[in-house]
């Protein structure tokens, strides 16, 4: 924060010294958003993060599955070598794999628990559905019938 304090009081005295009142707006604020724009980007930290996986179906297994796929296909798009790229695509079936797996035991065990409490699994079948409400109309030439027979 010191850093950035610092780079944004240097950078205002510039500005100020450097421009006076007649000078285009125009160019005030481009010269203002670029200047700002590089202080930001030099002293605040950014990082690209990943999904979190933290569903109810996955665990340890699946996870370390997920990040040795992940990590199988850095490499492999770092080398670009036909070796990486076949590693990356064991370790992706062998996630994919893994993760079917940990899904169905998730179903069997929502299947199997207390029928009195089967809240969880209408939430989880609920989505899925896939039903049409009736048959939407067929035109046979200039006759259009919406009648299901």
């Amino acid at each position: 924060m010191d850093a950035l304090r610092c780079s944004a009081v240097k950078w205002a005295e510039e500005y100020v010294n450097k421009f006076s009142s007649s000078t285009d707006v125009d160019l005030l604020e481009r010269e203002m958003r670029i200047a700002l724009t590089h202080i930001l980007d030099t002293h605040v930290p950014s990082k690209m993060s990943t999904v979190r996986l933290n569903k109810s179906l996955f665990n340890t297994e699946t996870n370390r599955a997920t990040r040795r796929k992940a990590r199988a296909h850095k490499k492999e798009r770092r080398t670009n070598k036909q070796r990486d790229w076949e590693r990356f695509r064991r370790l992706r079936r062998e996630a994919q794999k893994v993760c079917r797996q940990a899904y169905n035991q998730h179903i069997a065990h929502l299947v199997s628990s207390d029928p009195s409490s089967n809240k969880r699994l209408g939430a989880l079948v609920k989505p899925l559905r896939c039903d049409q409400l009736g048959v939407s109309p067929l035109k046979a030439g200039d006759i259009l019938h919406s009648d299901p027979i």
